[in-house]
């Protein structure tokens, strides 16, 4: 069996959504305006750039029984070498771990974000938080789906910043995935931050909470993501042939150091 954190068939279900927690209402709430909805549509529609798709970062996922897997993501070394297995439960793999481990599939980028998902005309003011505004949501009717009826979508806003602070998702009743998956609980939680190397907002944390039943397997877990240390410093090798097609031989089969003299790369890979 191969090394993976997460099983195939979860991911699956995990894509309905990841997003974070709720905060606590202050006491006393001050009046929403038009202006702070009109910065929230403004946020919901920029997207950070493609570009940031060339920085590297870390992956920490742990699960309810305390095991923690980090991985790396760094795609100067290309797509099949991009992921790598840095440590399990705070040990370094050993050699039969490391031939057991399996690199995601497909991973969204924690620096490639869009929340072009959300219905904007749907945004309802709740309340005032500590963390900021909380708003209710609809997704967009291209990607709705009678089953995510079940789901109720809140974010948090925070006027000072501008910035789209946490995502909630929560079904408020049983509901099916296809026609083999039921779910029976779920709540996935994301958070943002500013991140200073991408100069934009990056996912930080992921939390989903799942009980379902797919097929005649029934399926109680819970998943704690964290995306950290980001790197834009590196260039994949297959940007860099492309940009320097005149590369000598010898300087193509050692791209790294041939990169830290070439002054003609584009290092400048996080655009605001």
């Amino acid at each position: 069996m191969k090394l993976r954190c997460v099983d195939a068939n979860l991911r699956v279900v995990f894509a309905i959504g990841l997003f974070a927690v709720l905060a606590i209402p202050l006491a006393a709430t001050p009046p929403y305006t038009e202006d702070v909805q009109n910065l929230l549509e403004y946020a919901l529609q920029r997207s950070t750039h493609a570009s940031n798709e060339l920085c590297a970062y870390s992956m920490r996922t742990s699960n309810l029984n305390g095991n923690v897997v980090q991985e790396r993501f760094d795609p100067y070394f290309g797509n099949d070498r991009a992921w790598s297995l840095v440590s399990i439960d705070g040990n370094a793999p050993n050699a039969e771990q490391l031939d057991l481990y399996e690199p995601p599939l497909r991973e969204r980028h924690p620096a490639v974000i869009s929340f072009q998902f959300i219905d904007t005309a749907s945004l309802k003011f709740i309340e005032e938080t500590g963390a900021g505004m909380l708003f209710s949501f609809d997704v967009v009717a291209t990607l709705r789906h009678k089953s995510l009826s079940a789901i109720e979508n809140t974010l948090v806003f925070d006027p000072v910043t501008e910035q789209v602070k946490q995502i909630r998702r929560v079904s408020d009743s049983d509901f099916r995935v296809g026609n083999f998956a039921k779910i029976f609980e779920f709540e996935a939680v994301s958070t943002f931050r500013r991140d200073n190397e991408t100069k934009s907002t990056v996912l930080w944390t992921s939390t989903t909470r799942l009980k379902s039943r797919i097929g005649r397997e029934v399926i109680d877990q819970e998943l704690h993501i964290e995306f950290d240390e980001l790197d834009c410093s590196t260039v994949p090798v297959e940007t860099t042939e492309l940009q320097n097609p005149d590369l000598k031989s010898e300087e193509a089969q050692n791209p790294r150091s041939s990169l830290e003299t070439d002054q003609s790369v584009d290092w400048n890979l996080s655009s605001p």
